[in-house]
C-alpha cells in the first residue's frame, strides 16, 4: 500500500488572543485505502482554525470524529489540549495509521487517545465512556460526506454533548468543515430534530489563508521525499506521483477556499 508522510506547517495569521506562531503536523496518508486515510482540504482548514484560537484550545478535552488521519485532534493537542481522543470506524488499518500519526509528532496514550467508534452506538458509548471525555470540543472534517450517515452523525454529537452537559457541565461546541457537494444537501431538519443550532464561521474572521500553509513530503514509500514543497521531483516518475496525490487528495489551487466552517451548539447556547 502506498504511503506518504507529509510535513504541514501552519503560520499563524494575526494574533488574535495568543495564537501559536507555528504549528507543524506530521501526517502519514495511505494513498490506496479508503477515502478517510487522506488529508483533505477541510481538514487543512479545521487545523489552521485550531491554530488560530489556540489558547482556547489549552487544557481543553477534545474528541475528534471520522478522525481519518487525525490531523485535526493531532493539531489540538499539539496546541496545549490537555485530553485528546482520536475515534473513527473499527478499521484496524485506519486505526493503525492514526497511532503512528501520533507517534509521529511525539505524543502517547497519555495525551492522545484512540478509540474505534461507529455513530450512533450509544450502547458501546454507555459501556465504554471511560474511553471517552467530557468534552469541550467535539472536531469533525469533511463527516458530511455520505447523507445517509447525517442522521448517526448528529446523533452521536448530541449524545456526546448531552453527556459533557451532564457529567461536568460543560458546554461543548461541535467544530466541523466540509465541502458543500450538492445543493440539495441540507442538515437543518436534523439540527432541529436533536436540538442543535448552527452558525458559519467566515474563514476570513480567523484569517485564513492558504498561503500561510506549506506542505512538503517528507517521505514516499520509506523513502526520503522532497525537503521543499516547491522543489522539482527527481524524475518524471516521481512528478507523477505528486500530481497523482495531489489530485486524490483533493489539494487542488482553489479546494481549500471553498471549504465551509461551521460551529454548532445545543439549542439555547450562546453562538
Amino acid at each position: 500500500m502506498a504511503q506518504h508522510i507529509t510535513r504541514l506547517e501552519f503560520l499563524a495569521p494575526q494574533p488574535r488572543g495568543r495564537p501559536t506562531d507555528r504549528l507543524v503536523v506530521q501526517v502519514s496518508q495511505l494513498l490506496e485505502s479508503a477515502y478517510g486515510s487522506y488529508v483533505w482540504p477541510s481538514a487543512l482548514v479545521l487545523a489552521a482554525y485550531i491554530q488560530a484560537h489556540s489558547q482556547q484550545f489549552e487544557h481543553a478535552r477534545v474528541i475528534e470524529l471520522g478522525c481519518g488521519t487525525g490531523m485535526a485532534g493531532i493539531a489540538a493537542a499539539l496546541c496545549g489540549a490537555s485530553h485528546v481522543v482520536l475515534t473513527d470506524l473499527p478499521d484496524p488499518p485506519v486505526l493503525k495509521n492514526v497511532a503512528k500519526n501520533r507517534s509521529l509528532n511525539g505524543l502517547d496514550e497519555t495525551a492522545v487517545r484512540i478509540v474505534p467508534l461507529q455513530w450512533g452506538t450509544y450502547s458501546f458509548l454507555e459501556h465504554h465512556w471511560a474511553d471517552m471525555v467530557d468534552a469541550d470540543f467535539i472536531l469533525g472534517a469533511d463527516l458530511f460526506y455520505d447523507s445517509s450517515d447525517f442522521d448517526d452523525l448528529l446523533a452521536t454529537v448530541a449524545y456526546l454533548m448531552g453527556e459533557a452537559q451532564t457529567r461536568a457541565g460543560r458546554r461543548c461546541v461541535f467544530l466541523t468543515t466540509y465541502q458543500e457537494r450538492s445543493s440539495r444537501r441540507c442538515i437543518q431538519s436534523q439540527l432541529e430534530r436533536y436540538g442543535l443550532v448552527g452558525q458559519v464561521v467566515p474563514l476570513e474572521s480567523f484569517g485564513f489563508d492558504p498561503d500561510h500553509i506549506r506542505t512538503a513530503v517528507v517521505e514516499r514509500n520509506g523513502r526520503a521525499g522532497d525537503e521543499e514543497a516547491d522543489e522539482e521531483a527527481a524524475d518524471e516518475d516521481d512528478e507523477e506521483d505528486d500530481e497523482e496525490d495531489e489530485e486524490r487528495n483533493g489539494r487542488l489551487p482553489d479546494s481549500v477556499d471553498s471549504v465551509i466552517l461551521l460551529r454548532i451548539q445545543q439549542r439555547g447556547e450562546r453562538i
